[in-house]
Parts: C-alpha cells; structure tokens; sequence
C-alpha cells in the first residue's frame, strides 16, 4: 500500500504557539488534522517543548523527545481553544487540559458547565411532558 504524501505533510503552523491548561508554552512546527478510530476529530501536532517542559511532563530520550527537540503531541479538537485567531503573525491556542493529558481546571470547568447543561435540558424536557428527546 503507497503512503499519500500529501496527507503526511505537516500543515503550516496554524498552531504556532500552544499553552497547556497549567499555562507552559510550547511552539508547535505544524499538525495533520485527522479523525480517530471513534470519529472524534484530532490534531497531531509536532511541538518543541523547552526545558521547563521537558522537566515539569518528563520527557525525555528518544522515545519522547527526537534529535531535533521536537515530540508529537496528539489532541482532540475540541479541547482547542484559539486565543488569538486573527493574528497571523502570532497565533496562539490554548489546550484545555496538560501535555500528558490530564484533566487541568480548565477542563474540569468544561466537565462542569456541560454536566449543568444537561440536567437544564432534562428539567425542559420534563416541563414540556417529555416529548423531545435530549441531544
């Protein structure tokens, strides 16, 4: 099976520079969009974590790290949030959660407020006689 090099082309940086939910910085050298095997739509971005980062998520050697400093890093869409969108000359995007991942008060905020707008959208559906249904 032949690889498609126009879909393993990094794209330009649309991502230039990303802050974790813990607030660390890193500049990221260009991502593929993609989708996962359960639909949800990714970024696998390529980023150049400095040494605070490397220090404070533990990445190291060559498994984490390659020789040119960069790591992938792979995140779902939606947990994107672009800070400066109209700024091409300095983009910047926020990571809801940290760079392994784990939940950040930001993210947890996120849980919070859709976990209160489900129980609205139930207590509407209970007021109307439960004729719709939730989406």
């Amino acid at each position: 099976m032949e690889k498609d090099p126009q879909r393993e082309i990094m794209v330009d940086p649309k991502w230039s520079i990303l802050m974790d939910g813990n607030g660390y910085n890193v500049m990221s050298t260009g991502g593929l969009p993609g989708v996962d095997r359960d639909g949800t739509e990714i970024i696998t971005l390529m980023i150049k974590p400095d040494d605070i980062v490397r220090k404070r998520y533990n990445l190291r050697g060559e498994q984490e790290v390659n020789q040119q400093g960069n790591t992938k890093l792979i995140v779902r869409k939606i947990d994107l949030i672009p800070m400066n969108l109209y700024d091409d000359a300095n983009r910047k995007w926020l990571y809801v959660k940290d760079f392994n991942h784990n939940d950040t008060d930001l993210s947890l905020r996120e849980k919070n407020l859709k976990e209160i707008i489900q129980q609205l959208k139930k207590k509407v559906i209970i007021n109307r006689g439960g004729k719709y249904k939730i989406t």
